[in-house]
Formats: structure tokens, C-alpha cells, sequence
């Protein structure tokens, strides 16, 4: 949702749940700005898969499949940087 909360269910993830954005995965995160950008930047971009035999859902690849220009993938970044200083 808007806040970025997660645990909706995700059947056949590990977790078996839709992971959260906020708070963020902390493998995530780092005290070095440049990186913590670009963690973000590289899951938006080209989308991730979560654990498990066949999860229902999976992060779109924004920035492989065209579906958000850069500047829109900036803004995300922005986004979630606020939601998680």
C-alpha cells in the first residue's frame, strides 16, 4: 500500500508474505547514501523474485521492462529513502 507496509500473503514464497518496504529489508539499507541508492535502484530496475517452490508474486522488473522512465525510478528511490531515512 502507500505506506509501503507489507504482509500480504504471497503463497509458495518462503516468507508467505509480500515483503515490506516499510520498514525496509535492512540487506538493504546502508550508511553509505551512494550505496543505499543504489540497492534500491538495482531492485527497481531489474525486479527480484522472492524465495520458495513458485511464489504468486514477484517485483516487476521497472526499469528492464520499460515500465517506469528514470525519472519516475527516481522518484520511488525518493520515496522509500523518506519512508526509511
Amino acid at each position: 500500500n502507500v505506506e509501503g507496509r507489507g504482509g500480504h500473503p504471497n503463497p509458495g514464497s518462503t516468507e508467505g508474505t509480500i515483503p515490506a518496504w516499510n520498514p525496509i529489508d535492512p540487506r538493504l539499507k546502508s550508511s553509505d547514501r551512494q550505496e543505499y541508492i543504489t540497492n534500491l535502484d538495482l531492485l527497481i530496475e531489474h525486479g527480484s523474485t522472492p524465495p520458495g517452490p513458485n511464489p504468486t508474486f514477484s517485483m516487476l522488473a521497472w526499469g528492464d521492462d520499460s515500465l517506469l522512465s528514470a525519472q519516475q525510478i527516481a522518484d520511488v528511490i525518493a520515496y522509500l529513502i523518506q519512508l526509511n531515512p
